[in-house]
């Protein structure tokens, strides 16, 4: 194999967080940025001294000591992927591996998920189809999350905006295209003050103390989340409903004890310079969040009014959706043939 460099995006849940653990839709976008490598082939052994490690890798940039890659046990987790989808063809050769994250890690953007299916890319000379090529980043993501959704790989390797169905606990939802509103999104993140296994925990120890409530929470966050996506398939949605709907979930996720004062201040501030809807991306305890823009000149009075109250290790970005935005994949439903051409 030759040398080789190629990347996947990071993404943006839209609605769904947490609810989508209870079999709830939920909606994202893949973002414009995410993840590259570069993968360097060497001879197997090496000189003596070598590490035992097929796959060397190393991160270049975004360093932060709180996001920790085993190595070793990183690299065993891949060798038994490529075992088992090895008759599908996935191969690839002990080499050194350099990563170039263009987002901040663990801050709720995805960058596993983009680094899964970075090295699921990589696995294969010529492009699979979308459906195993998300397969097997999901493989991968097992490392990092246990028990993933799929969400995540599923919009790093489909891309575009997708829609996502749940049916069958434990197996990867179905996958569909979800054509937004035309807006303009103004998306970033602040340090987290819980991680993901916290928050999920969190959650399901509210559900069994305060069932009736918790239960009836995260109903109306599944309901949002489906309303988002029947009307945008409808072609009825707007940014002012959007924008109704996202102030709707975080006032819920908020209840759910899973915002922070200080993003909560910056959700506000945003509202008030003009933006339709705020809330926060993903897990939460901080991390990521999104703000809805009818145009460019709103989006960076919004930019400009929150900047201000982003402590350090926070970043601002922002981006455009709608019709004009063609997805990059077509929708899959895991088992069944894509019609990708």
């Amino acid at each position: 194999m030759r040398e080789r460099s190629l990347s996947a995006p990071g993404k943006l849940l839209l609605f769904g967080e947490h609810a989508a653990v209870y079999g709830y839709p939920a909606v994202g976008i893949a973002l414009d940025r995410g993840l590259s490598l570069t993968f360097t082939p060497r001879r197997a052994g090496g000189p003596k001294g070598e590490t035992r490690c097929r796959w060397r890798m190393k991160m270049q940039g975004h360093a932060d000591p709180t996001v920790a890659l085993d190595e070793e046990r990183f690299s065993h987790h891949l060798e038994e992927a490529l075992g088992r989808y090895g008759r599908a063809g996935a191969h690839l050769p002990p080499g050194d591996i350099t990563l170039y994250p263009d987002l901040p890690l663990g801050s709720g953007f995805g960058s596993s998920a983009a680094l899964c299916t970075a090295l699921a890319r990589l696995a294969w000379e010529s492009a699979p189809e979308p459906e195993l090529l998300w397969r097997f980043a999901h493989d991968l993501e097992k490392y990092f999350h246990g028990t993933p959704s799929g969400i995540d790989t599923g919009l790093s390797a489909l891309g575009g905006t997708q829609a996502f169905h749940f049916s069958v606990s434990g197996a990867l939802p179905s996958a569909s295209p979800c054509v937004l509103p035309a807006m303009h999104l103004v998306a970033g993140s602040i340090p987290r003050e819980k991680d993901t296994l916290t928050l999920v925990a969190g959650v399901r120890r509210r559900l069994e103390e305060r069932t009736a409530e918790t239960e009836s929470l995260l109903r109306t966050l599944g309901e949002t989340s489906s309303s988002v996506i029947r009307e945008a398939n409808r072609g009825e949605s707007s940014l002012a409903r959007f924008g109704e709907a996202m102030n709707v979930a975080q006032e819920i996720l908020q209840r759910l004890e899973l915002s922070v004062p200080l993003l909560e201040r910056i959700l506000a501030r945003g509202r008030k310079a003009g933006a339709a809807g705020a809330k926060l991306s993903g897990a939460g305890g901080g991390g990521a969040f999104y703000l809805a823009c009818a145009d460019g000149a709103t989006a960076r009075a919004v930019e400009s009014a929150i900047r201000e109250l982003l402590p350090p290790g926070s970043t601002l970005f922002h981006l455009r959706t709608g019709p004009h935005k063609r997805n990059q994949a077509e929708g899959i439903t895991p088992g069944q043939t894509s019609q990708r051409n």
